[in-house]
């Protein structure tokens, strides 16, 4: 044992020098895993920077977002959770897009009701559609309503009505 003091012989110096190359020896697993942790943090990079672009664009106000809380210590992620990371972001990008596509969905239809609502108001009595449903921003509503109360109901004359917008 080597006290403070001490001489090095040249036999302990040898065992230094062979300790520390030990420490730092690296192997072909190591290399495999670094590159697959690095291909890993890309993939997760892309489908985060995905999901985010569809919050950012407005065609989402929220998606579910990673409920855990944080675990405190800073730490190396493991490849087994990096996978896991990925195939929580994918089915949330999954989610996002199935929740865009219903979205697109709904407002072609009240798009086509709206076209249709200005074609004939008659066949479309008290019916609403908002900016929301149309997927625009804003307040205004078109409303099919009928013209001079009571007596343009009892006579059939319906029109399309428009809000000004928000109160």
């Amino acid at each position: 044992m080597i006290g403070v003091g001490d001489t090095i012989s040249d036999g302990d110096q040898e065992m230094i020098e062979t300790v520390r190359i030990e420490q730092f020896r690296v192997t072909e697993s190591d290399i495999a895993e670094t590159s697959a942790r690095a291909q890993m943090r890309g993939q997760i990079g892309r489908l985060d920077q995905k999901l985010s672009g569809l919050v950012a664009r407005g065609c989402l106000t929220a998606v579910s977002g990673n409920n855990e809380p944080p675990s405190g210590d800073a730490r190396l992620i493991g490849l087994k959770e990096l996978e896991e990371e990925r195939d929580r972001l994918i089915a949330r990008l999954q989610a996002a897009e199935a929740e865009l596509a219903e979205r697109c969905e709904a407002q072609v239809g009240s798009r086509a009701l709206l076209d249709a609502m200005i074609a004939d108001p008659a066949a479309h009595k008290w019916i609403r559609v908002s900016n929301q449903d149309l997927g625009r921003p804003g307040c205004r509503h078109w409303h099919s309503t009928p013209r001079f109360g009571a007596l343009g109901m009892l006579s059939g004359w319906w029109r399309v009505k428009i809000s000004s917008g928000c109160p």
